[in-house]
């Protein structure tokens, strides 16, 4: 015997299409997740290799003056940069 195939009510095609419209609003919404992520972490890369170039600078000139020899700062790391905003987020 073959197989009965029944048309669906409209209650069942109205959830059909809604979830299909949730799965395709996700998906939407994922990849602007994804896109700002990316946006972001560029943002972050850009402004660190800024703030180094600062405190290079920074450094060269300090080094021309007695009184502020002793101070100096390293260049951060997109590892610490990372820390630190992990733990300005949890507090």
């Amino acid at each position: 015997m073959g197989d009965v195939v029944s048309e669906m009510d409209q209650a069942e095609k109205d959830a059909v299409d809604a979830a299909l419209q949730s799965a395709a609003r996700d998906a939407a919404i994922q990849a602007e997740i994804d896109d700002l992520e990316s946006v972001l972490r560029q943002v972050v890369i850009l402004m660190v290799d800024e703030i180094n170039i600062l405190r290079q600078q920074f450094n060269t000139t300090t080094a021309e003056s007695a009184e502020l020899t002793d101070t100096a700062f390293a260049d951060r790391t997109l590892a610490q940069v990372k820390t630190q905003l992990r733990n300005d987020l949890g507090s």
